[in-house]
């Protein structure tokens, strides 16, 4: 049996959240307030409010609904602008 390391299936599985998250979610369930989200999503949905605060309560939701671009992996490659550069030189000057 291998010792250490990665191993296929082992770890908590994708999706579910660690404890703390989980105890957290549950708390606010079981209290049954409207969660921030859920607050500002009523402020936003209601056409009785005016633009403006149906705005300022979209600004304020997005975070809890949309990531920030920072915030999103960002893919890797391993050649350089340069070599990217290089490579485009290339093929424009085999097309011709």
């Amino acid at each position: 049996m291998p010792r250490g390391g990665k191993r296929p299936g082992a770890g908590r599985p994708k999706g579910t959240p660690n404890k703390a998250t989980a105890w957290r979610e549950a708390m606010i369930r079981a209290s049954g307030k409207p969660t921030p989200l859920e607050v500002f999503l009523d402020v936003m949905w209601n056409e009785d409010n005016s633009s403006e605060v149906r705005f300022a309560a979209a600004r304020e939701a997005a975070p809890y609904v949309h990531p920030k671009l920072s915030s999103v992996e960002a893919r890797a490659t391993s050649k350089t602008h340069e070599e990217r550069l290089e490579e485009m030189r290339k093929m424009l000057s085999d097309e011709s």
